[in-house]
């Protein structure tokens, strides 16, 4: 590409190239190997520019989804509507004491998508979710924290939200080493159990992998995507799918053991 017919000419193009690795050696000192004009042969440039979240291992991922009686979210992520959210509850690994979880409420605009989460001690997720102030026990509570909590609880009343499934999967992630909000994550072994409650969000048993021979491999960026992202897309020939684990999670179940409203 830096050779081809751009504006300006090639060489203002590798002027640009060089200028700006030169930049970054300045603010990112022996982050990436080597300098400008010596790059040492072996050197693999996608481990110069993101690093793992979890060093050599991966993490396991435990979520509640909630839906309305008659399957309102489940329905418009099939019908592929462009506006469109849904409310879950995730934490992670294994139980302790001190597990944390997240009530997040995930919007989709056609195809850019949004998060807004709440954090706070798993065993106050269930006042939470009916009614109760569980940001009384937060030290300071943030006006995002009960503009968040504000939006949660209009939905479970409004929408009347149940629990519908349980999804739980492993995954590795890479984060960008200049900006950690560019993520590449893989997901596997992923599994389901529907009908679930709360206190089910730890359980292993009887829960069915339907997404076990392949996995899903994500790539999460802000505004534009990052060159090494890129370069990831074209050399491995990468297509991008649409992939709901919600909807893959109650459709691994036969219609007869699906939700019942």
């Amino acid at each position: 590409l830096p050779m081809c017919g751009m504006i300006g000419g090639s060489k203002a193009e590798i002027d640009y190239i060089g200028d700006l690795r030169t930049l970054f050696d300045f603010c990112y000192p022996e982050v990436l190997p080597g300098n400008t004009m010596d790059i040492p042969e072996g050197v693999d440039l996608y481990t110069g520019v993101i690093l793992p979240v979890v060093p050599n291992q991966s993490y396991t991922v435990r979520s509640i989804y909630f839906d309305t009686d008659d399957m309102t979210y489940y329905f418009e992520k099939k019908d592929s509507v462009k506006v469109r959210k849904k409310l879950r509850v995730r934490t992670y690994n294994h139980p302790d004491a001190d597990s944390t979880a997240f009530i997040e409420i995930k919007r989709k605009f056609g195809r850019r998508g949004m998060k807004e989460r709440l954090s706070l001690p798993l065993l106050r997720v269930d006042d939470a979710l009916n009614g109760k102030d569980p940001l009384r026990f937060l030290e300071v509570p943030s006006y995002r924290d009960r503009k968040t909590l504000g939006k949660i609880r209009f939905l479970m009343h409004v929408k009347s939200l149940k629990p519908v499934v349980l999804v739980t999967y492993d995954r590795e992630a890479f984060v960008g080493r200049v900006n950690a909000r560019d993520r590449l994550t893989f997901d596997c072994n992923i599994r389901s159990q529907i009908e679930p409650q709360l206190e089910h969000i730890f359980r292993e048993e009887d829960l069915k992998t339907f997404e076990n021979e392949y996995f899903v491999l994500e790539l999460k960026f802000d505004d534009l995507m990052p060159s090494w992202m890129a370069r990831i897309i074209k050399e491995f020939n990468l297509v991008s799918h649409s992939y709901s684990k919600y909807c893959h999670a109650i459709d691994a179940w036969p219609v007869d053991q699906q939700l019942r409203p």
